[in-house]
């Protein structure tokens, strides 16, 4: 079935259903940020604003006028993650805010009854430099990765996938924030006191960063916020689920696999030494990601689009 200008009709319901997610993340982030009483700096919003109006006005073209289907979802998968992302962000905040009962122990505790020692992993990882550089290099490309391959996705016409793509990116990132609000912790760095200095061939990404921001979160001594923020999200780790997300969103992109698969496997292992993350942090972001993708595949069928004819 199709709709207006021969459009897919289950992308479209895509689309609702992930409009739907975003309104609702962003009306519970606004509620949130109402409760805490925090007063929100957005400094680059003239940038935001500008990407946003042209992805919108790109939307409203391509579905009124030139009845392209592939630029119409893009303008609104780079609106939804957008829009999903902020409101996530400021979820994980107010999760701190709540000031629930740190979760360290209990979680380094089920580590060590699967025999892993995080300690001992990264003064390992200090032996090996260029691993660990490496693994650092492949925790801080996410980013960069995350719009590379969702603009890859549109570009060589995989549009359902890349719809695919955006919804397990803000299952996973609002699952995250959920649980993390649960069962807070603080990371490894700073339960066990690390001086990053003692490891010198370490140069993690994120270690104690965080610190100071969920400590005056946790004591409600934070009452201004700037966008974008500081990552505060131990349990589960968010960095394992964009690792197992990005594998699932190269997959019709062939011949990027090489470069993301790779950078992607080698940020899972990363997530402990960049992220002061526990074993059962990578675990439960791993299974929060597959969760996501199954669900995905159920929602919103697969296509087989020319391009990806082309290619193959």
């Amino acid at each position: 079935m199709r709709y207006h200008g021969g459009m897919p009709a289950a992308q479209f319901a895509a689309n609702r259903l992930l409009w739907t997610m975003v309104l609702t993340a962003l009306t519970a982030a606004v509620a949130g940020i109402r409760l805490a009483g925090w007063e929100v700096t957005i400094p680059h919003i003239g940038e935001f604003v500008a990407i946003m109006g042209f992805c919108a006005a790109l939307s409203l073209v391509c579905f009124h006028v030139h009845r392209n289907d592939t630029l119409f979802f893009f303008g609104n998968a780079i609106n939804q993650m957008i829009c999903g992302g902020f409101a996530v962000a400021f979820l994980t905040y107010f999760g701190g805010w709540l000031n629930r009962p740190l979760m360290d122990g209990p979680l380094v505790a089920i580590d060590q009854m699967s025999g892993f020692d995080w300690r001992t992993y990264i003064a390992w990882i200090n032996t090996h430099p260029l691993l660990g550089d490496f693994l650092t290099f492949s925790y801080q490309s996410f980013s960069l990765q995350l719009v590379l391959l969702l603009c890859l996705l549109f570009i060589y016409d995989h549009s359902a996938h890349g719809q695919r793509f955006v919804l397990v990116f803000l299952v996973s990132a609002t699952a995250c924030a959920l649980l993390s609000a649960a069962f807070p912790a603080a990371g490894g760095y700073v339960y066990y006191d690390i001086d990053v200095a003692n490891y010198p061939q370490l140069h993690p990404a994120a270690a104690r960063i965080h610190e100071a921001t969920l400590l005056a979160l946790r004591q409600h001594e934070l009452s201004k916020i700037t966008f974008p923020m500081q990552g505060i999200v131990t349990f589960p780790s968010f960095h394992a689920s964009l690792a197992v997300l990005l594998l699932y969103a190269a997959i019709p992109l062939r011949r990027f696999r090489l470069i993301t698969h790779p950078l992607n496997l080698a940020m899972l292992f990363s997530t402990p030494v960049d992220g002061g993350h526990y074993l059962i942090d990578v675990v439960a972001g791993v299974l929060i990601a597959l969760l996501a993708i199954g669900m995905a595949e159920r929602m919103l069928p697969r296509r087989r689009s020319n391009i990806r004819r082309h290619l193959s």
